[in-house]
């Protein structure tokens, strides 16, 4: 006889534990699921499969016209199942925490990054990697809470920080937030608007970033557009177009700073 039936009160996220090795350029990254068992039975030996929501709204998000031409052509479904090979007795009111998946020595680099826009006049310091077999991941990351930590020379564990891990497609690029940049600030000023006959407008902004510390640093900066636009005057003149952003990046020497200036016509 095999009985089928829903239940409730079993609830179960993803966290992931990032181990970043910064001096060697490598992290590894696992991912644990946490369940809980509030459904007032008691599970003994029990094979479980777990449904985790892939966040097909980010995906659609991604999938517009903000994003560039050569992302990854992958689209999970709503949810990504993981079946955990061994029984586990799961008693009313506990909680456990079980390895899904994990990888390692995941090359990451270090990104500064300066997005107006999204995050006002903070400079982010990311870590960024790319989900690939050759960058050793390659499969679907479902959105989840990421801890991370340090690892030291003697090998010791420090924790940096807690951070969301969005969706990551294979293919795509992958960036955990590590906090403010020490040292380095960024400010965005308009310096023009004009609206034209044609219902066409015509503004200009100048961004400054400014370097505190005593080595030169590496910024991206990114400038989002929205509708038909075309950037008119640009200093420096070379920038990255990804469909409705450009990306400037600005090497600052020690102790300087660097100014960009554009002016942009959108319909």
């Amino acid at each position: 006889l095999k009985v089928v039936y829903l239940t409730t009160g079993l609830t179960c996220r993803l966290n992931y534990q990032a181990k970043v090795n910064e001096e060697e350029g490598f992290m590894d990254l696992s991912g644990w699921a946490n369940i809980e068992n509030k459904s007032g039975m008691d599970f003994s030996q029990v094979y479980l499969t777990l449904k985790l929501e892939a966040h097909p709204q980010e995906v659609q998000d991604k999938s517009s016209s903000e994003v560039s031409s050569d992302v990854s052509p992958y689209f999970p479904p709503d949810f990504l199942s993981y079946s955990i090979s061994y029984p586990v007795t799961l008693k009313d009111g506990e909680k456990k925490r079980i390895l899904l998946f994990s990888y390692s020595h995941i090359p990451i680099k270090k990104k500064l990054l300066f997005d107006g826009d999204k995050y006002g006049e903070e400079v982010r310091e990311e870590l960024v990697f790319e989900n690939t077999v050759e960058g050793g991941v390659g499969d679907f990351l479902p959105s989840g809470g990421v801890y991370v930590y340090k690892v030291g020379s003697d090998g010791r564990l420090s924790f940096v920080g807690k951070d969301i891990l969005n969706l990551v497609l294979p293919g795509e690029e992958g960036s955990i937030y590590l906090g403010r940049a020490r040292g380095v600030k960024g400010e965005k000023v308009q310096t023009s608007y004009r609206k034209l006959e044609s219902s066409e407008k015509e503004y200009g902004y100048r961004i400054i970033l400014y370097n505190f510390r005593d080595v030169p640093v590496r910024v991206e900066v990114v400038e989002h557009f929205y509708g038909e636009w075309q950037v008119l005057e640009s200093q420096p003149p070379n920038y990255i177009r990804k469909d409705n952003s450009i990306v400037y990046e600005l090497e600052i020497p020690a102790e300087a700073r660097q100014e960009i200036q554009y002016k942009a016509r959108i319909r």
